[in-house]
């Protein structure tokens, strides 16, 4: 990506934003124990950046289990928000400074997560950046989740941007493969609390928010 002109940033929210997907992986290795399942790495790699209906019909199939998607859905993400409440959920080192910076050059915002639309109002609330984000998308209000690129197009189109003129910022290999089909220049941002998925495809890799600042706020 040599030219880095763009008119608004599309954040995804966890490993992003916040420090939030070592939290989910508890939660839902805590619920497969549970249910007598181990998942192996690769397996819980292919998740990132899914949304939890697509994730638990997948392993539903897979493993043959009884128990409905909507009630593993609503089991994970009850769990997930009392974890959330009780222990809190950092920042990503460099977030706030990045977010702060490109609204006060006027850049539109937009967050487009697989994350419930609950739990991204609640993490932007709390961390009092909510008023950053005019536009906020989130997995259960498109039809297909990442690596669909409905979840983009959707923020795009809100925002009043094309495509070709947003950029994203994603830490998966779903994400990444969601912004390059929407036509979206995307930046792979590294997450070894994630397990350092492969995100080498996306169109600049940095290994921290302080080099995607760079990038994006050079003048």
């Amino acid at each position: 990506m040599q030219n880095l002109e763009y008119s608004a940033v599309i954040f995804d929210m966890d490993g992003v934003i916040f420090d939030s997907e070592p939290l989910h992986q508890e939660v839902e290795a805590e619920i497969l124990r549970n249910l007598g399942i181990v998942v192996d790495p690769e397996d819980s790699a292919a998740f990132l950046g899914a949304n939890s209906y697509e994730m638990w019909a997948r392993i539903i199939d897979r493993h043959g289990l009884t128990r409905s998607v909507e009630e593993l859905v609503e089991l994970e993400r009850r769990r997930y928000r009392v974890t959330a409440t009780q222990r809190g959920v950092p920042l990503v080192p460099g977030a706030e400074d990045l977010i702060r910076s490109l609204a006060a050059r006027g850049t539109p915002l937009a967050v487009a997560s697989s994350s419930p639309e609950l739990h991204i109002e609640e993490h932007l609330e709390q961390a009092h950046l909510k008023h950053f984000f005019p536009v906020r998308v989130s997995g259960d209000s498109v039809p297909r989740s990442k690596p669909d690129p409905a979840i983009f197009l959707r923020a795009a189109d809100l925002l009043g941007v094309p495509p070709e003129a947003c950029i994203v910022i994603e830490d998966s290999p779903n994400g990444v493969a969601a912004a390059a089909a929407a036509g979206i220049h995307c930046i792979g941002l590294t997450n070894k609390l994630s397990g350092s998925p492969d995100i080498s495809s996306a169109d600049r890799v940095c290994c921290d928010l302080t080099e995607v600042s760079k990038l994006l706020l050079a003048e």
